[in-house]
């Protein structure tokens, strides 16, 4: 009886303690490991003409740090003011070190119906 009752108190504290991955379906980081995560800007020229896109980037992270050292559009949202505000955006981004994988790849759209 003794035994059961161990047995069960240890699956239920490692259940108690087993946590989600720390990165979403698509390679991005979940809120946990981001610290700073701001959203780009949809210029307002480009959301009053309907113009919008859909792309990913790929951030080079120092997992020392959790600085963003560069940014690559892995593909582009066809847009190059979109891009821009995607990296400008994505370059201040900041991740809790040594938690952060050195990659961290972000789907992002963009259309005029988003607030």
């Amino acid at each position: 009886m003794k035994r059961v009752l161990i047995l069960t108190l240890f699956a239920l504290t490692a259940v108690a303690f087993a946590r989600p991955p720390l990165v979403g379906p698509h390679g991005e980081p979940e809120k946990e490991v981001a610290i700073y995560a701001p959203k780009p800007e949809y210029p307002d020229s480009l959301r009053s003409r309907h113009v919008g896109g859909a792309g990913v980037f790929v951030l080079h992270v120092n997992t020392e740090t959790g600085l963003v050292s560069s940014v690559e559009a892995k593909q582009s949202t066809g847009v190059p003011l979109l891009d821009a505000s995607c990296k400008s955006a994505f370059m201040r981004w900041r991740f809790k070190p040594h938690v952060v994988a050195p990659r961290v790849v972000i789907p992002i759209s963009f259309n005029s119906s988003q607030q």
